[in-house]
């Protein structure tokens, strides 16, 4: 059976502490919820991979508390920067950028771009805040199958998933949908994913 822990202070202190050392935890989003581990744990990373039956080509989102952490893993030229600095208005949000990665982040990360944002929970960013580290999050769900946005969602998919802690909340995801991925590359911004931020709002900025 799945651990399950409630979202006061002693609970997420729980499941970062468990983030810490190698273990995997669901936790709510403003989009949906996310299972996710250390992005300095292998061991939770592949766990991730093995629970969800995600196909270990498909990469995963890492998110972090706010833009100065995010940018500490990226390799960004002047133009990057610039148009970064300015689509962090939608920081913390539903809005995940992808940029050339450096070499903070660890080897068995096998891309050259690596993309991160910063959810708009309290749950989540102080997740984040007491791991230490941030958190590589896809969906929590079955791959193929529907995202989770309640916490009933959750423990349909993983109650009885011995390898798994569970943030109890009683929270619905304010979008239900997965964040807005854009690939930022020189002086080009290229929609990856589309989401609740649309095409226009990015050209507003």
């Amino acid at each position: 059976m799945a651990t399950i822990v409630k979202s006061d202070k002693i609970g997420i202190q729980k499941a970062a502490d468990s983030i810490q050392n190698n273990g995997v935890v669901i936790f709510p989003t403003e989009t949906v919820y996310g299972i996710g581990a250390s992005v300095y744990s292998e061991i939770g990373i592949k766990s991730i991979y093995r629970i969800k039956n995600r196909p270990s080509n498909n990469p995963l989102i890492m998110h972090v508390t706010n833009i100065q952490m995010a940018k500490s893993f990226w390799l960004l030229n002047d133009s990057e920067e610039v148009i970064i600095d300015k689509l962090s208005i939608f920081w913390p949000g539903p809005l995940t950028i992808m940029a050339k990665r450096n070499k903070n982040i660890p080897t068995f990360s096998k891309s050259d771009f690596v993309a991160i944002r910063s959810p708009d929970n309290k749950i989540a960013q102080e997740l984040i805040y007491k791991s230490g580290s941030p958190i590589v999050a896809p969906s929590a769900n079955i791959s193929g199958k529907t995202s989770s946005t309640t916490n009933e969602h959750v423990k349909y998919y993983f109650s009885n998933e011995e390898d798994v802690m569970i943030i109890e909340s009683d929270e619905t995801c304010n979008y239900g949908v997965e964040s807005t991925i854009i690939k930022v590359e020189d002086n080009m911004v290229t929609i990856v994913r589309p989401g609740s931020i649309l095409k226009t709002d990015i050209e507003d900025v």
